[in-house]
């Protein structure tokens, strides 16, 4: 990088420091050169720490643009506005910064297993960007998860292979039970020969619809190439100690789970587009989100290194879901929206649950309030909706002081919609469910 655009991206003066920032961006454009990952970091960092709104601005405009030519992985910039992740790599990794642990599998000999998928995570969580990360072998015969976890207190786990491999007390702290994906049978069956493929083994599972009925994706070997699957899955947990960030990147074979952590590692921090563009977080995205990416991996079968190309078959950060069509976040709307109310006591209220599972909201907050008056009158009123006049009024929702701002209730509609409801939230002049979303009303559990 030239030395006469650094030390005017380093100036005192902010005019000049903008000036270097579109030196930058100009030289770029003529010379079509590709810039190396340190550089970026040491760009981005300058970019973070810009004290003159106008040249941060400025700065971050130039490394969207530049984002596309980085030499390999780059780390995505943030939205220094809302404090929030601009790409969904940044959300799922970020949080290794504190104490972390990666688990790695070793056969009875101490060989590592999954070698080339473990290289790639190192690099993506280097020591110099994340020095809080351990790694870790896991013998399979004899996973000594006790002695590892005593070591720290670990914050994260990214766990790289089927969690069962890795004992029964890794599926008792850290197995997600409200997945979407899964596989249906955790332990290797006896007496299978290497290489060899069993079709309940080596299949991944996905619950469909609210029957809850089960789709096999199984991997098949076929003139010569694989065809896997694999599963990238960030969640937390509470594992009887602490709450604890888990990644888990595991295939049916070793080909899946090379597959889910380059596409973890590398995939999620490319651009998805020519114009430099990632893939986002969803709207209302939080340390607490799960995400749940399906992955079909491909290679030739060789006695070599496995060279695997991926595709991205569904990806789900909560209720959302993510459209490769048209790169956008398509919320998933709730089949039931059930009341809560308690037995006696004030006739308002008190709960809410999509699908039989608690919402993510807040009881009693404006979201909640909104959200349990539309379903209301939806039940009461034969229209199914409520004019966003009468509901900008009610004291009930927004408190004597706030009563009568339409606009206001518009945009909170808008945000509800966007966050949670999807399709199953109609908001015009009036706001009403869908047709297709049922409301039920049901007594709270007494604590």
């Amino acid at each position: 990088m030239r030395r006469e655009m650094m030390e005017k991206i380093g100036s005192s003066n902010p005019g000049i420091r903008e000036e270097g920032w579109l030196m930058l961006r100009g030289e770029r454009a003529r010379s079509h050169w590709s810039i190396e990952p340190e550089e970026y970091d040491l760009l981005h960092d300058k970019a973070v720490h810009e004290p003159d709104p106008r040249v941060q601005r400025v700065a971050f405009g130039v490394l969207l643009g530049l984002a596309p030519y980085v030499f390999h992985e780059h780390k995505a910039v943030e939205d220094v506005e809302n404090g929030k992740p601009a790409s969904l790599g940044v959300w799922v990794w970020d949080s290794f910064r504190r104490p972390s642990a990666v688990l790695g599998l070793s056969d009875p000999n101490y060989r590592r297993r999954d070698e080339d998928a473990l290289i790639v995570l190192a690099r993506r969580l280097s020591e110099a960007q994340y020095p809080e990360v351990d790694f870790h072998k896991v013998p399979l015969d004899d996973p000594q998860m006790a002695q590892i976890l005593a070591e720290r207190a670990y914050e994260n786990i990214c766990i790289v292979g089927r969690l069962g491999l890795f004992g029964k007390e890794a599926l008792t702290r850290w197995r997600n039970r409200e997945a979407r994906f899964d596989f249906p049978v955790q332990e290797r069956p006896p007496m299978r020969k290497p290489g060899e493929l069993d079709p309940d083994y080596h299949c991944v599972a996905e619950q469909t619809g609210r029957t809850q009925r089960r789709k096999p994706y199984k991997t098949k070997d076929d003139s010569g190439k694989r065809t896997d699957y694999g599963l990238v899955q960030r969640y937390t947990i509470f594992d009887g100690e602490r709450h604890v960030v888990v990644v888990c990147c595991a295939g049916s074979t070793a080909l899946g789970t090379l597959g889910a952590v380059r596409w973890a590692a590398r995939s999620l921090m490319r651009p998805i587009h020519p114009n430099g563009d990632l893939i986002t977080a969803p709207s209302g995205v939080s340390p607490d989100s799960h995400l749940e990416a399906l992955l079909e991996v491909t290679a030739e079968i060789t006695a070599h290194r496995w060279v695997p190309r991926i595709e991205l078959l569904k990806l789900f950060v909560d209720r959302a879901q993510w459209s490769k069509s048209d790169r956008r976040w398509h919320t998933e709307p709730p089949g039931t929206i059930t009341l809560l109310f308690n037995k006696i006591g004030p006739r308002e209220p008190v709960g809410i649950l999509f699908d039989g599972k608690p919402a993510p909201l807040q009881n009693s907050g404006l979201a909640f309030r909104l959200l349990a008056r539309v379903c209301i009158t939806s039940r009461t009123n034969s229209s199914r909706g409520i004019e966003l006049s009468k509901l900008a009024k009610d004291e009930w929702v927004w408190g004597e002081s706030h009563a009568g701002n339409e606009k206001r209730t518009r945009k909170h509609l808008t945000t509800l919609k966007s966050r949670y409801l999807g399709d199953g939230l109609v908001v015009d002049k009036k706001a009403a469910l869908s047709p297709s979303v049922k409301v039920r009303i049901a007594i709270a559990e007494s604590k």
